[in-house]
């Protein structure tokens, strides 16, 4: 049996993480919250399991981006 050497990454969230980085946000995934912002330019957000099935990472970023500007 073959070992997976890379972990799928979904390409809408990549590009919504270097965007994060570009506004010097960094995102952590926590399954502790929801969404959380320490005020200093970390972004944690919760783990696929905590989302709403309708939720993803890019989504999160974006809408908090858009309270952050």
């Amino acid at each position: 049996m073959r070992t997976p050497r890379h972990a799928y990454v979904d390409p809408l969230d990549a590009i919504w993480l270097a965007v994060a980085r570009a506004f010097g946000l960094r995102v952590e995934r926590s399954d502790e919250v929801y969404a959380s912002t320490d005020g200093e330019g970390t972004l944690t957000l919760g783990t696929r399991e905590t989302l709403d099935p309708d939720d993803c990472l890019a989504q999160m970023i974006f809408h908090e981006l858009c309270h952050a500007l």
